[in-house]
């Protein structure tokens, strides 16, 4: 039980992790719009 329960939280942080990169990413990609826009 304790090893599967190991490896389940260790699945989510790595889900959580891929989470807030995707998020950065979408942020960084916002943030790239808006100067483009403001450029133009």
């Amino acid at each position: 039980m304790q090893k599967t329960l190991k490896v389940g939280s260790r699945i989510t942080l790595q889900d959580q992790l891929q989470l807030m990169m995707q998020i950065e990413l979408l942020n960084v990609v916002f943030m790239m719009n808006t100067i483009s826009i403001k450029d133009i």
